[in-house]
């Protein structure tokens, strides 16, 4: 069995890298020679991430070499680097990867560079919160398109802390799945990793395999577990075309919580290139094929109902949780009232919960979610959308609150159902009772907005 060949990459000694905690600390600073060049003094020192160990600047990577030896395996593919946030030693090809994990808005985790004295770090730190804290309010009443985007993005991954998936490095034990010269993906464990290969053991029902050496672009992290997968680049293609659709109705550009199920091995791709129709390419230049039939036309098929097309996930208990709007929707003609699949001139179909939009900017991906986290993620993907009704669409706060009396839907469990509104409470929170045919349900109390919409055609 082969599987298709590693593409090369580049790796450089990690004595010839620099890295996070390499930071020099010099007290007196620097002069000029009679040329003009910058000499950083004798007295400037360098701590050691190794050993902790203050070391003369010249002399730092004779120290660091001492430590190679015992840190380092002799293969270069397991450079390891420790994270300054958390202690973690992460392999370099990951480094970045992995700083992007640590909150945003922990000032202990921002690195500018800049050379102080030991004293003056407590004074540098606060001048940092003070431009963290300007740098969000502006952030905040911004209407650049990528300040949003910046925005959504940032909120996505908050609400999305904690989930078990997002660590996404592999490691010695990591469930994977396997390309082989077929062209399907199988079920594998991770059992070592050598140099720019995996060693692998066959997961059931293909246990009887022996075990197998792959290359690693051959290789990819089981996705079965909730966590965030909000794509900057996607975001702000959906944010341009939402935008775009500002003046024209409301139910052009009502926006919806939808969830989408696929295959396991179409996971990875969805994150980086976003859902997309049949016939579209993605980045690599693989194109997108039918797979489960057009009964209602050509699109990216999704529902507000978090069970809806939960076969499609073959197996999988995670599906892709969604921001989504529908653009135009016709008639046919005539007036013969509503087609019965996605019309050449509509950019979605709406058939009770299910939905079919006709392009990849009506849709984003915030979430991979399975049904016992989705309600908690639903909720933020509501906020996320209350921001984008203010800022993009620029409705008034007044226009999304809700009254006493008025009929709504509430999300619960994954689903809304119809209610009304019994009680605003002084604290922004609503109390709800349900509608027909649910009216025997216990009335909910303490509801978020966050989980409230108005009904179609409201």
């Amino acid at each position: 069995m082969a599987c298709e060949p590693k593409r090369q990459s580049s790796s450089s000694s990690r004595c010839d890298l620099p890295t996070p905690q390499r930071k020099r600390r010099r007290t007196q600073g620097e002069v000029s020679d009679d040329e003009g060049d910058v000499v950083i003094l004798d007295t400037a020192t360098v701590p050691c991430e190794v050993c902790g160990a203050n070391v003369a600047f010249e002399h730092f990577m004779t120290h660091l070499a001492t430590h190679e030896a015992a840190k380092m395996p002799d293969t270069d593919d397991l450079e390891e680097i420790e994270c300054e946030v958390c202690g973690k030693w992460v392999l370099f090809r990951h480094f970045m990867e992995h700083s992007q994990l640590h909150s945003a808005s922990s000032s202990s985790s921002k690195v500018c560079g800049v050379l102080f004295a030991a004293s003056d770090l407590a004074d540098h730190k606060a001048a940092h919160q003070m431009h963290e804290k300007m740098l969000d309010e502006d952030l905040k009443s911004s209407t650049s398109e990528v300040d949003i985007t910046a925005q959504i993005v940032e909120m996505a991954r908050s609400g999305g802390s904690g989930l078990p998936g997002n660590r996404s490095v592999m490691g010695e034990g990591d469930p994977v799945l396997v390309r082989w010269s077929d062209g399907h993906w199988y079920p594998a464990r991770v059992t070592s990793i050598h140099s720019q290969q995996y060693q692998v053991s066959w997961d059931p029902p293909y246990q009887c395999w022996a075990p197998e050496k792959v290359a690693e672009a051959s290789v990819i992290p089981r996705m079965n577990q909730p966590r965030e997968v909000c794509n900057f680049d996607v975001a702000l293609e959906f944010v341009k075309r939402l935008r775009s659709l500002k003046h024209r109705s409301s139910q052009s550009t009502r926006l919806e919580v939808v969830y989408h199920w696929t295959r396991e091995e179409n996971v990875n791709k969805i994150i980086e290139n976003n859902l997309k129709p049949p016939g579209a390419t993605n980045a690599d230049g693989t194109q997108i094929h039918v797979l489960n039939g057009e009964a209602f036309g050509r699109g990216i098929y999704a529902s507000t109902d978090v069970n809806y097309g939960r076969a499609y996930g073959a197996g999988l208990s995670c599906g892709f949780l969604c921001l989504a709007f529908p653009g135009h929707m016709g008639r046919t003609p005539h007036g013969k009232g509503i087609p019965k699949r996605l019309c050449k001139k509509d950019d979605c179909y709406q058939q009770g919960s299910l939905r079919v939009y006709r392009s990849s900017e009506q849709v984003l991906p915030l979430f991979f979610t399975d049904l016992p986290t989705a309600p908690r993620l639903s909720e933020v993907a509501q906020t996320i959308a209350r921001v984008l009704r203010e800022r993009v669409l620029e409705q008034s706060v007044t226009e999304l609150e809700f009254k006493k009396g008025e009929k709504v839907e509430v999300l619960w469990h994954g689903s809304y159902w119809q209610a009304e509104v019994a009680q605003v409470r002084a604290d922004g929170l609503l109390d709800v009772k349900w509608l027909f045919p649910f009216q025997t349900w216990p009335a909910e109390c303490g509801v978020s907005t966050a989980r409230l919409r108005r009904p179609e055609g409201h």
